[in-house]
C-alpha cells in the first residue's frame, strides 16, 4: 500500500539560487494571498507565512510546475517544534461565511474600544469596582482577534485556480508556518490592501521586510532530510555550495557536509525511477 503522506515537509522553490539562499540563511516568510471568497462575495487576505507540503516524492510530477523543481525537505519533528501545522480545506461556503462573520464581530469590538483609547496595543484596564464596559470590549476583541488569526491563516478553499485553470487545492497537502499579526508584521485583512502591497502581478513580489526576516525559520543539518534539485548535472554545483560550510547561518563540520551531500536527489532521477 502506497504512502499518502511523508515523514518530511517539503518547501519548494523555482530556481537553484533561491534554494542555495534557503540553505545558507534559513526560510524567510513573506505575504501570500488567500482567496476566501464565497457565493457572490469577493473576499481575500494577505498572510505572512511559509508553506510546506508532505506529498510523497513519487507523486510530485504533476505538482512541480506549480511549486518549482527545487526543494528542501525538513523532518516533521523539526516542524512540530516550530509550530508548523497542516491546514484546513473548506468546501462548504458556510465555513467561509462563518469566517467572515467572526471577523465582523472582531471589527465591532475594535470600534467599541476606539471610544476609550487610540492605540489598542496600549490600552490599560481598570479593575476597580464599578461598571467598566471597556473591560468586556477589550477581552472580546483580544480573544476574537487571536481566534481569527489562528483560523483565517489555516483555512484554504477546497478548489482554486492556477494560471487560469481550476485545481483541487486539497491535493496539495499543505502545512503552514504563520507570522503573528502585529504592528511590525501586520496582516492584510482586505484584498485591496494586499493588492496595493503586491503591485504588478507580472513582477516578483516585494522582498520581505526586516521584521519578517527576523521571523525566519532556521534548521541544522540533522533537520534536513532532502535537498532536491532539478537535474543530475546540478549535483556538483550544490555539493560545492555545501562544502563552503554555512548552513542556516552556522558553520558546519566536514562530517555534516558529507551527511548533507548524501541527501541530495534530483527530480530527474525521481521521475525516471520512482
Amino acid at each position: 500500500m502506497g504512502h499518502f503522506r511523508t515523514t518530511t515537509l517539503f518547501h519548494y522553490t523555482k530556481n537553484i539560487e533561491i534554494l542555495k539562499s534557503i540553505l545558507k540563511e534559513g526560510l524567510i516568510p513573506n505575504y501570500c494571498y488567500e482567496d476566501l471568497s464565497y457565493s457572490n462575495k469577493d473576499r481575500g487576505i494577505g498572510v505572512p507565512m511559509i508553506s510546506f507540503c508532505d506529498i510523497p516524492l513519487s507523486k510530485t510530477n504533476s505538482f512541480i510546475e506549480r511549486y518549482g523543481e527545487y526543494a528542501i525537505g525538513l523532518t516533521k519533528e523539526w516542524a512540530y517544534e516550530k509550530r508548523i501545522n497542516p491546514i484546513l480545506y473548506a468546501k462548504d461556503d458556510n465555513i467561509l461565511t462563518s469566517l467572515s462573520f467572526y471577523k465582523s464581530v472582531e471589527l465591532h469590538y475594535r470600534e467599541e474600544l476606539k471610544k476609550y483609547v487610540k492605540d489598542l496595543n496600549k490600552i490599560s484596564i481598570d479593575l476597580s469596582p464599578g461598571l467598566k464596559p471597556e473591560i468586556a470590549s477589550y477581552f472580546n476583541y483580544h480573544n476574537t482577534h487571536n481566534a481569527n488569526v489562528s483560523i483565517h491563516g489555516m483555512v484554504k478553499k477546497y478548489r482554486g485556480e492556477y494560471n487560469g485553470k481550476e485545481q483541487i487545492n486539497y491535493d496539495e497537502n499543505e502545512w503552514r508556518y504563520l507570522v503573528e499579526d502585529t504592528n511590525n508584521t501586520p496582516w492584510f485583512w482586505r484584498k485591496e490592501d494586499y493588492e496595493k502591497w503586491r503591485g504588478d502581478k507580472n513582477t516578483c513580489k516585494p522582498s520581505p521586510t526586516d521584521e519578517l526576516k527576523n521571523k525566519k525559520l532556521e534548521f541544522s543539518v540533522k533537520d534536513i532530510a532532502f535537498v532536491l534539485i532539478k537535474e543530475e548535472l546540478e549535483i556538483p554545483g550544490i555539493v560545492d555550495f555545501i562544502n563552503k560550510g554555512i548552513i542556516s547561518n552556522k558553520s558546519i563540520g566536514d562530517d555534516e557536509k558529507l551527511i548533507l551531500c548524501t541527501r541530495i536527489i534530483s527530480f530527474e532521477k525521481i521521475k525516471n525511477n520512482f
